[in-house]
């Protein structure tokens, strides 16, 4: 099985994603607001509130063009059946880190500090060890909704019915049909061949196979199916009703098909099958 980081994912909603963004900037600038850190107690400005929302759209604005402007140059990366948890955490990364070098200019423009490799680096440094910890927890957070998700997808596909699969061989034992069961209509016995009806669609199939009634019928073991006649093996529950008077007993079937006789040695063990159907 494949890691939770690489098995598909349905990406996050154009909506959902401009809500954590914009509550990210927010976030952001009640921080700032409300804890002031890194000096930001002692800066003295009549805009001082402004200035420091300012931090919070930029981030905000940061996260939405970007995401937007990667998404329209890298299809093929974006496309929804590649998404998983992988790109989804290297896309945070790469986010993040334009995030952070936005509001260092940002920074510069406002406050009006010398740019510089070496202030940009501080800031960076700054900026990056305040955003561990809500990064961390967000990758964590997203990575158990992920879990969470893949292991009720594996339950929903482990508890969901199976499709009843029939295989039947010829004698030619080249000669393979794997079918419904619920498809299969009746088997004819047509000289050295048995002949299959099926139903596919609203439309009637039929198949040759080289081989007996009673070679087929040793390998459908069913309690589905009944011999009625020396010719004929038919799927009971397609049966709709049993018709006609003895001794010219016929069946008939959900989908038309030729006459299917009933032998009257039969007819008993027929009526019983259709009486013990549930209603």
């Amino acid at each position: 099985m494949k890691s939770v980081f690489l098995q598909n994912i349905p990406q996050p909603s154009a909506r959902r994603f401009f809500i954590i963004a914009i509550l990210l900037g927010c976030a952001v600038f009640f921080i700032l607001a409300m804890f002031q850190p890194f000096g930001t107690y002692t800066f003295q400005h009549p805009d001082k509130l402004l200035l420091l929302a300012g931090y919070g759209f930029v981030i905000t604005f940061t996260v939405i063009t970007l995401t937007l402007l990667l998404s329209r140059i890298f299809r093929s990366w974006f496309a929804p059946e590649g998404w998983n948890l992988q790109r989804e955490l290297l896309l945070l990364g790469i986010v993040a880190f334009a995030s952070m070098t936005a509001t260092y200019f940002y920074h510069f423009a406002t406050i009006g500090s010398q740019l510089s490799f070496s202030g940009y680096a501080y800031f960076m440094g700054i900026a990056a060890s305040t955003s561990l910890f809500p990064l961390a927890l967000v990758a964590a957070v997203r990575y158990l909704q992920i879990k969470n998700y893949l292991d009720q997808q594996n339950l929903t596909a482990t508890l969901a019915p199976k499709p009843d699969v029939l295989t039947l061989t010829g004698d030619n034992k080249t000669e393979k049909l794997t079918i419904l069961r619920s498809e299969l209509l009746l088997l004819k016995a047509a000289d050295n061949y048995v002949e299959l009806f099926l139903q596919k669609d609203q439309r009637l199939d039929r198949h040759l196979l080289r081989g007996t009634l009673s070679g087929m019928a040793s390998q459908l073991d069913d309690d589905h199916f009944l011999q009625v006649h020396r010719s004929y093996i038919v799927n009971m529950n397609q049966v709709v009703a049993l018709d006609g008077k003895s001794p010219n007993y016929m069946l008939r079937l959900t989908t038309p098909v030729e006459e299917v006789p009933v032998s009257r040695s039969k007819v008993q063990a027929v009526r019983q099958r259709l009486a013990a159907r549930p209603l």
